[in-house]
């Protein structure tokens, strides 16, 4: 558990940040779910409440793929590398397990 305390792209620090992400965001605990897709192996939903709207997709796949979106900026992703990442309108690769969610 050291080890992965320490490390920023551990398991551990991933769900430190989804919680933060969660506890920081009404959209996540009160938001209702719309547009819920699935296109091949990526799995999309928004969450709206208020003003407020998150993008969640989900590529449970083997191989990078394409996901559709409006334009936003990613709140959090599995790879690190992403945190935070514009996206941009229609033109947005996810990497094969990768998971993201983004303000629109």
């Amino acid at each position: 558990m050291r080890d992965q305390d320490r490390d920023a792209s551990s398991m551990l620090s991933l769900y430190r940040r989804l919680l933060t992400l969660r506890r920081n965001n009404a959209a996540l605990v009160h938001g209702t779910i719309e547009n819920v897709a699935a296109n091949g192996n990526v799995l999309t939903d928004e969450r709206h409440y208020h003003h407020q709207r998150l993008f969640i997709a989900l590529n449970i796949g083997v191989e990078d793929a394409a996901v559709q979106t409006h334009a936003g900026v990613v709140l959090l992703s599995t790879l690190a590398a992403r945190n935070p990442e514009a996206l941009v309108e229609d033109a947005n690769r996810l990497a094969a397990g990768d998971a993201l969610i983004a303000s629109l």
